[in-house]
């Protein structure tokens, strides 16, 4: 896989943001801009077995997050594998969660795999077989951060991203 170019910032402003494009012929970009809140963005890994990871030193107390992984450590280049997990809360008891990944083998015919889940804001799904490496669910809101529970993970560290939206 290569990469057909890279983004970066290059500047802020009250109508948004400037991109600068290391090649012209930049494809379609997707992103999510939030003004009028108080957020914060960042990014966790998950533990390499079930457990809790507590996301701290927000400088709010987070009434909604929204996360999303692509099920793999961090990196800084790009993976053949197609999988994105996005979820969001408002409470614990109130969050979902979608992921989606194409098989992860070259073949003329592939499968896609969705699942979904009302109790999760992470589905990290299985590229080869369809089913789950790992799961987060929201355990609680904190003073100055969030607790996400993993009941499951397959051993492996995975990375996501958050936005984190307070008061």
């Amino acid at each position: 896989m290569q990469t057909v170019a890279v983004g970066r910032v290059v500047s802020v402003d009250s109508e948004g943001f400037s991109l600068a494009w290391s090649e012209r012929d930049a494809r379609q970009v997707l992103y999510l801009a939030i003004a009028g809140v108080r957020s914060r963005v960042g990014s966790g890994s998950s533990p390499p077995q079930p457990g809790r990871l507590r996301v701290r030193w927000l400088g709010l107390t987070p009434q909604a997050v929204l996360c999303f992984s692509w099920g793999l450590r961090a990196s800084s280049s790009a993976a053949r594998i197609g999988r994105l997990s996005l979820g969001g809360a408002s409470i614990p008891a109130e969050s979902s969660a979608v992921s989606w990944s194409v098989a992860n083998k070259q073949a003329a015919v592939t499968a896609s795999h969705v699942h979904s889940c009302t109790a999760r804001l992470i589905l990290v799904p299985d590229t080869q077989t369809g089913g789950i490496h790992a799961t987060a669910a929201l355990a609680s809101f904190d003073h100055d951060g969030f607790t996400l529970d993993w009941p499951y993970s397959d051993g492996q560290k995975r990375q996501f991203l958050y936005l984190a939206i307070g008061s």
